[in-house]
């Protein structure tokens, strides 16, 4: 059997989308494969099946392009998500958007847009400690942009890739303060 190529998701760059606009998570879905022990919740390979891409055991990345409050176009990817990602897997269990303060912010908990600017990964959802300041000047830096010409970032992948939601938005850095009080810092 043959070892598809894998990489961490952090070491995908905009090459590796131009080469294949669609990754998958193994870890969860190629629990079969002999390789797979050497896999862990970060990898990720190539989907080698039919477009659009749908999984229900494995996480979906897809090529996105990502579009500056000022037009500007940069290259990205995002998870896919299913339509009604919002409902809660079982009964008592809280949905996204209520843990995160609503669906704006747990869409984009569950897509975590990233965004390509030279060699580097720019994620917009932090968690619960954020997104570091430094990593956050950066991306300005390389921008050489004020946040808002910046911000509101819309994203969206081509048409045909995967199925569900295809597109969304981001309106700054997402940190979740409480349950309840999600932050967006510039």
């Amino acid at each position: 059997m043959h070892t598809p190529e894998l990489k961490q998701i952090w070491d995908l760059a905009s090459t590796d989308f131009d080469q294949h606009p669609v990754w998958v998570g193994v870890h969860t879905l190629d629990v079969s494969e002999p390789w797979h022990k050497t896999s862990n919740e970060a990898t990720y390979r190539p989907w080698d099946r039919e477009l659009p891409a749908t999984s229900e055991k494995g996480i979906i990345l897809v090529k996105a392009k990502l579009e500056l409050a000022d037009k500007a176009v940069h290259a990205g990817f995002f998870t896919a998500v299913r339509e009604g990602w919002d409902i809660p897997p079982r009964v008592g269990l809280a949905s996204i958007s209520a843990r995160y303060g609503g669906a704006e912010i747990g869409l984009v908990a569950v897509q975590q847009p990233r965004m390509f600017l030279k060699d580097q990964q720019f994620s917009f959802w932090g968690g619960r400690s954020g997104v570091p300041l430094e990593k956050r000047q950066d991306f300005y830096k390389q921008l050489g942009l004020a946040p808002q010409s910046i911000f509101p970032i819309r994203y969206r992948a081509e048409e045909g890739l995967v199925n569900g939601i295809t597109s969304g938005e981001v309106k700054g850095f997402y940190k979740v303060v409480s349950k309840q009080a999600p932050q967006i810092d510039w």
